[in-house]
């Protein structure tokens, strides 16, 4: 203490400047405590007292150690450093007249500490001092203010600190302003702070012209608001501009930049969200990517950061796997999850959520491995999550969720009813606790409604049953819900209405859910990405059509469903492909920009060593552009006479006019039942197949059967014969003049498809 002593004496020595005590302080306050922070301040009040024209030279003083111990903090985690440095910056901010410059910068730094004590422990108070501290910098900072180059030292620290020791401009404040706002609705989902962050953020844009020295902060805090706004409302549109914003970001930064990783990582994050929303797997390789970059340029030295980008490389190799298969990228996932929380302090608060990632992941070994112990230490992880998080963290609600799904596995892995009531009042609490505006709530729901089945279906309980039903009626009425959720909701809807069984909400579910499921691709995707997400929809047309047979609909509206129900293959460039002379007769300008862009969306993306990856990035969000513009040319032609089914399914009597050269026989294959639907040019008719069963044509496709002969005679016993006789071709031909017959197998498995083939 005695260094301390001297030093704080050296603060009351006239002819000694302030300055000089600072650099004796700064060693001395490496091993010091609230205490001694305290007896500065103490000395410092003391000294002003004594003399009241030097309180500027202490605010100072106070100012800056309150500085170095707050960047301390952000290295180290050590959260008493952070709470010496918040009562050194206040007591500045305290000493410093209303009238000073100095003070929007004072309160400025104070607002960014009090934000971080709130990232590091979730306190609510702390945030909503940080955002009053912050709006008083902004209302007492001029529009036009010419006082910030004295304050301006070093742009290149964390994004959270940046603007701690300068910007003294409006642009600065209001992008602590921003941020912080963004920091009040991330906790409480408050769509009105969020609107604020939003329009604070554009605002410290638009103060920031290209050249300004905070311009690259401003575009950071605007692209996060609009990733809030993405999540808030579903629209991918606030998403492909966050993107852009990003690149344009680190377009300006040079390769040396320290705060560099930051953004690297920020626009990994951004991309991820797009491929999670559209499913493009050029974003998610390009995400890995950033993620790996971020934490290739960080210091070693700050192990926090360090942290967070290992996370975000787990999180995404794990979303690799679970497109891929392949167990390298898991198994990579895992070990950087672990090694993340391995380096941050136990009483963080990110560590919180590694705990949840790395919960996520053993869940998915678990599905390779088969084993429980995965399962039971991935429960593990999400139960430490859900203890480290405070209850009012709008993030416990996805911790319960996630929760419940993991008892759900293992209730289906040991049949142990205790883990099924888990899995259930886990997610019910998520559902309760979350907001009823959250996109997200759509997949609580889906997955209550799944396991109130699973127990229907233990225990026989009809009320299970309706209750889902509710669920996935609610998750299907969500309008800011991922369409791709919607439609998910709309099958399992679908299903349960089949099981009571409502033929009718059955067939009306069926019609929505196809739809959306239809809506669901996006033109810009390249063929690859659109045979993913058709697989996961497979057989939803076909189950579609069964309802809409069941329900007594005529066999031309079940071949509505049928081709919607194919997916992206209403959205495919095959479909685009179309002959247009007709459009550029008629609308020569509509025929343009169709073609222009059906021109720009059959280009592949470039993925060579040549193509830089930010290059890449920006060609993804171009394409994704290109495909809303895509749509929007379409809309904008069908409102046009004689075009209304342009790149539609074909009309009935389109259909009709296909079978002149021989009738076309569409047969479907569904859980619910199996027919034959006969298009001739004369009439659509419905032929029932009672004797073909789609769990026997699974089993026969598991076991490799299709081509033997008996099973051949069963398909022509099932399928052929009765289509022949229906058609009236059961007799023998004559000469070389055959009638002719396209056969289309929907919803069959494809060496059932081939073996349909073979029999035309």
């Amino acid at each position: 203490m005695d260094d301390l002593e001297a030093a704080l004496l050296d603060a009351q020595a006239p002819k000694i400047h302030i300055n000089h005590v600072i650099i004796q302080l700064e060693p001395v306050f490496e091993n010091t405590g609230k205490d001694d922070v305290e007896r500065a301040i103490r000395v410092a009040q003391e000294n002003r007292e004594r003399d009241p024209n030097d309180h500027e030279n202490l605010a100072w003083y106070l100012n800056d150690l309150g500085q170095e111990l707050g960047q301390r903090s952000t290295m180290s985690g050590q959260v008493a450093d952070l709470e010496a440095a918040i009562l050194l910056l206040r007591e500045a901010v305290n000493m410093t007249p209303e009238n000073n410059d100095n003070r929007m910068g004072r309160l400025n730094n104070l607002g960014l500490a009090l934000r971080l004590k709130h990232e590091k422990s979730g306190d609510m108070a702390a945030l909503e001092a940080a955002i009053s501290f912050a709006q008083e910098a902004v209302n007492a900072t001029p529009e036009h203010h010419q006082n910030r180059p004295m304050y301006l030292r070093n742009l290149s620290a964390h994004l959270g600190n940046k603007y701690r020791k300068s910007l003294m401009d409006r642009a600065g404040h209001l992008l602590n302003l921003g941020i912080i706002l963004g920091d009040k609705y991330m906790s409480t989902a408050n769509t009105a702070a969020l609107e604020d962050a939003f329009k604070v953020a554009q605002q410290a844009v638009d103060a920031a012209p290209e050249g300004h020295p905070g311009r690259p902060g401003c575009l950071g805090n605007l692209a996060c608001q609009l990733n809030h706004k993405h999540r808030a409302t579903g629209d991918t549109a606030y998403l492909n501009q966050a993107i852009l914003v990003e690149q344009e970001l680190i377009d300006l930064l040079p390769e040396n930049y320290p705060d560099r990783a930051v953004y690297l990582g920020n626009l990994g994050s951004s991309l991820l969200r797009r491929y999670k929303s559209i499913r493009a797997i050029a974003d998610l390789e390009d995400a890995i990517w950033y993620a790996r970059e971020a934490i290739t340029v960080l210091p070693s030295t700050n192990r926090l950061e360090q942290a967070k980008y290992l996370n975000h490389l787990g999180t995404r190799l794990c979303d690799l796997f679970k497109r891929t298969g392949e167990k390298s990228d898991l198994e990579e996932a895992i070990q950087a999850t672990r090694d993340a929380i391995r380096i941050t302090p136990k009483d963080h608060l990110s560590r919180a959520a590694y705990h949840t990632i790395l919960g996520y992941q053993l869940r998915d070994k678990f599905t390779i491995t088969g084993a429980i112990g995965d399962l039971d230490e991935a429960i593990e992880a999400l139960k430490t999550s859900i203890q480290m998080t405070p209850d009012e963290n709008h993030v416990q609600v996805a911790n319960f969720h996630n929760l419940g799904l993991q008892f759900g596995d293992r209730y289906r892995a040991s049949g142990k009813t205790a883990d099924l009531t888990m899995a259930i009042q886990f997610i019910e609490k998520s559902v309760e606790m979350g907001p009823r505006d959250d996109p997200y709530r759509a997949v609580y729901l889906i997955s209550l409604g799944i396991q109130l089945q699973y127990r229907c279906k233990m225990a026989l309980e009809r009320d299970d049953l309706i209750k889902s039903i509710s669920s996935f009626q609610t998750a299907l009425d969500q309008p800011n819900a991922l369409v791709q959720y919607r439609a998910l909701a709309g099958m399992y809807l679908m299903h349960a209405y089949a099981a009571l069984p409502d033929w009718e909400k059955a067939y009306s579910t069926a019609c929505m859910a196809v739809h959306l499921a239809s809506r669901s691709t996006a033109r810009s995707l390249e063929a690859p990405d659109k045979q993913y997400i058709l697989a996961q929809n497979a057989g939803l047309g076909s189950d579609a059509a069964a309802m809409a047979l069941h329900a007594g609909r005529v066999p031309l509206d079940a071949l509505d469903l049928l081709e919607e129900g194919r997916g992206v293959l209403a959205t495919s460039l095959e479909d685009m492909r179309v002959d247009i002379v007709d459009l550029r007769s008629s609308h020569p300008s509509l025929a343009e920009q169709f073609s222009r862009l059906r021109a720009r969306l059959d280009q592949p993306l470039a993925r060579s060593y040549i193509s830089t990856v930010a290059n890449q990035t920006i060609q993804s969000s171009q394409r994704y552009q290109d495909g809303k513009d895509m749509d929007a040319v379409i809309e904008e032609i069908r409102k046009n006479k004689g075009f209304e089914r342009f790149l539609r399914a074909p009309s009935e009597g389109d259909m009709r006019r296909a079978a002149g050269d021989g009738p076309i026989v569409v047969i479907n294959v569904s859980k619910h039942r199996c027919d034959a639907i006969l298009v001739e040019e004369k009439e659509i008719q419905l032929l029932p197949l009672p004797d073909l069963l789609s769990q026997e044509i699974e089993e026969r496709a598991r076991q490799g059967s299709l081509d033997r002969p008996k099973v051949l005679e069963w398909l022509w016993d099932a399928i052929a014969s009765p289509v022949l006789m229906a058609l009236k071709l059961e007799q023998p031909c004559s000469g070389d003049d055959w009638p002719h017959i396209l056969v289309d197998p929907d919803g069959a498995s494809d060496k059932v498809s081939a073996t349909c083939g073979r029999l035309s």
